[in-house]
């Protein structure tokens, strides 16, 4: 927020908890900036959000990592999230669809890419550990005529924010995706809105060969986060090996009701703003200005 300051745009501030407390904290607003590495949502969360966009609010998401559903209890004191729906105490009871899992797993039934367009669930990490370690670190364009990217002289496969500022790294959101005639579109099978867009892309894992005997992080075949995500997730569907490991990161905007998302879909998009990226802060602007108002 130091930059957005700095340029000019007037804030002001909130936490993901005051959407919880206050399901109409963002009205009178023309824009809700996320930024940064907001994982954990609860359930009033996204109804405030979900709710902001249906009445024609917009949403600048320079996040990643969208995944987990949580519960606010204690008067906002206390944030629970059991992760496995089996140690979940609500689990199997009338408040089932509080569980606190993965917002794409059951039993919650509502899909993550409905509200931001984008899920941490597949593929997730780039340049971090054995996930995707030598990827360029940054994100290739393949919709250089979108609004978004009025301005930057972009071209259809031009790589923004490589190494060494990388801004597609960490962790990533995306959604399931196909290619005709060398654009991406989603396959629309979790949830993604009908009219999403991906704009940009790049390779995300949920893990990879571990080739340096664990003093790494997530080694795909050791105990570890995306090991125990791999079993979660077969615990959930079924299914014993759940062909999750290789996905993509990705940026992409929807519309809906009048409100538009604009979700840059990673952890990371701070670092083009702390090195002063001539992309990363004109696609900011173009965000920023057109949603703000």
């Amino acid at each position: 927020m130091v930059w957005a300051e700095e340029a000019g745009y007037e804030l002001d501030y909130l936490t993901q908890h005051d959407l919880d407390a206050d399901p109409g904290v963002l009205a009178g607003h023309a824009c809700a900036i996320v930024v940064g590495h907001d994982e954990y949502w609860s359930w009033r969360m996204r109804d405030a959000v979900d709710r902001f966009v249906d009445g024609g609010g917009n949403i600048a998401r320079f996040g990643g990592n969208f995944f987990w559903q949580v519960r606010i209890t204690d008067d906002g004191g206390t944030q629970i999230c059991y992760r496995d729906p089996a140690a979940d105490p609500v689990t199997g009871t009338d408040d089932a669809h509080l569980v606190t899992t993965a917002w794409d797993y059951p039993p919650i039934g509502r899909p993550a890419a409905e509200s931001m367009g984008l899920t941490g669930s597949s593929g997730v990490y780039v340049r971090y550990g054995c996930a995707a370690p030598r990827a360029s670190g940054g994100y290739t364009v393949y919709r250089p005529g979108h609004w978004l990217f009025e301005g930057t002289d972009l071209y259809y496969g031009d790589v923004i924010g490589a190494a060494p500022i990388g801004i597609a790294a960490f962790e990533l959101d995306s959604v399931e995706y196909t290619f005709r005639r060398g654009q991406p579109y989603p396959t629309f099978e979790d949830g993604a809105p009908e009219n999403l867009e991906i704009l940009a892309m790049c390779p995300a894992v949920a893990s990879e060969e571990d080739r340096w005997a664990g003093t790494v992080p997530l080694g795909s075949g050791g105990p570890g986060e995306s090991q125990g995500l791999r079993e979660l997730t077969g615990r959930a569907t079924g299914d014993d090996a759940p062909d999750w490991q290789y996905g993509s990161g990705m940026m992409a905007v929807f519309t809906r009701n009048g409100g538009t998302v604009v979700n840059t879909g990673t952890t990371e998009w701070v670092n083009g703003l702390v090195a002063r990226d001539f992309f990363t802060e004109k696609i900011t602007r173009n965000a920023l200005d057109r949603l703000g108002g």
